[in-house]
């Protein structure tokens, strides 16, 4: 009989496994104001779950949390550091939009959603 942890290790053996990849996670240092962790682990894949604590864009006054999720591959070591830095420039390229201003104007959105008809083409 073959238990079900068993089976998981064989099939996570192309990749590093959860372990391996979740110490490879903790080990990374940045801002004390994003923390890391993971959601969802899949045989090639797990869900990094990015939380930050940034400033309020309409009062700027309070801070609020955010959090996105990122598909990271774990087949090394080098693809989870390399899939994380991606995540995390994805993370401050979104808030650097966020909070630029041009004469007190925000000329950037990064919440905005391209038309359809832009999209399709406008005939």
């Amino acid at each position: 009989m073959i238990w079900p942890f068993q089976q998981l290790k064989r099939m996570l053996r192309p990749s590093m496994t959860w372990v391996e990849a979740v110490r490879v996670l903790n080990a990374i240092q940045y801002k004390p104001t994003i923390s890391l962790g993971w959601a969802h682990f899949e045989r090639d894949f797990f869900i990094l779950q990015v939380q930050a604590t940034v400033m309020n864009t309409d009062d700027h006054s309070s801070t609020v949390m955010i959090t996105s999720q990122h598909i990271i591959r774990h087949e090394s070591e080098e693809q989870i550091l390399r899939d994380v830095m991606n995540a995390l420039i994805g993370l401050e390229k979104h808030e650097a939009l966020e909070f630029f201003r041009y004469k007190g104007i925000k000329i950037f959105d990064p919440h905005a959603r391209v038309p359809m008809d832009l999209i399709n083409g406008v005939r």
